[in-house]
């Protein structure tokens, strides 16, 4: 019964990830049924930014990238694992959402029902389009969020994979995979536990605080309705664009803590060629 849950919850998790559903109805059972709840808090938990930059601190160096990076511009899992080297606009400022990464059962790949993907090897994994037009976009690349990927991708020099965020092989990150890091640093920082959906949370609710109208939000978001924007992320909800990421990234001081500490460097033209 319990692994039923478990499967249903995540099912939900992940229409609620595609804003099909605003909240997950599994969360609403009976009391006396066996659930996982740290597990359901962990999934739909706002953090706040101080957990978020102690979770950072615990956290092995791409895995600080990929939290950086998911805190300071919204994206989805699947937008993050999916980005490439090619996404990153530096001379413009930008990241740019052109395929998402995505588990898709082997069976399915090897029949053929899924067309128009790129299959990562002989994994399970696969480039997917995204599901609509407006989640093809363009982010703001703040300042000190280029620092840390201009540092991550120092450290690849000689690696093959185009992919942004990495394993030791080169090999995009397994999505499922994410959250065991993830939780294993939050319970060393003594933070609690939430997922990079919670953090796509934070980023709108920062968006409101900076007063940003709802339609940049939905723009920047991806959403494909902005009463998506407004059902789905219910917190208070250009020319203005690099003035909101820059405010939205002065809410997360890890990557300045860092520069202090002198373990990045300041990038250079040459650095990022």
């Amino acid at each position: 019964m319990k692994n039923v849950l478990i499967l249903l919850h995540r099912l939900f998790e992940e229409a609620i990830d595609r804003e099909y559903i605003a909240a997950n109805p599994a969360r609403k059972l009976p009391q006396d049924i066996p659930t996982d709840e740290s597990a359901d808090a962990a999934e739909v938990a706002m953090p706040t930014p101080e957990e978020v930059v102690k979770t950072f601190a615990e956290l092995p160096t791409t895995y600080q990238a990929l939290l950086a990076t998911a805190a300071v511009t919204g994206f989805r899992r699947a937008e993050l694992l999916g980005l490439c080297w090619d996404d990153v606009d530096w001379l413009n400022g930008s990241i740019r959402i052109r395929q998402t990464l995505q588990r898709i059962p082997k069976k399915l790949l090897l029949g053929g029902e899924f067309r128009k993907v790129e299959r990562i090897g002989e994994t399970g994994l696969a480039m997917v389009t995204p599901k609509s037009k407006k989640a093809r976009r363009s982010v703001e690349l703040p300042p000190k969020l280029a620092e840390l990927l201009v540092a991550l991708r120092n450290r690849q020099r000689g690696s093959e994979s185009t992919f942004v965020f990495q394993n030791e092989i080169g090999a995009p990150i397994d999505p499922d995979s994410v959250y065991d890091v993830l939780h294993t640093a939050q319970d060393k920082a003594g933070a609690r536990r939430f997922g990079l959906h919670g953090l796509r949370h934070l980023y709108s609710s920062l968006l409101v605080a900076n007063k940003v109208d709802v339609k940049f939000a939905q723009a920047r978001l991806g959403h494909a309705s902005a009463m998506t924007t407004l059902n789905i992320y219910s917190h208070e909800i250009t020319k203005h664009g690099r003035e909101y990421a820059a405010a939205i990234e002065a809410a997360f001081p890890f990557v300045s803590n860092l520069l202090a500490e002198g373990q990045i460097a300041v990038p250079t033209e040459q650095s990022v060629n």
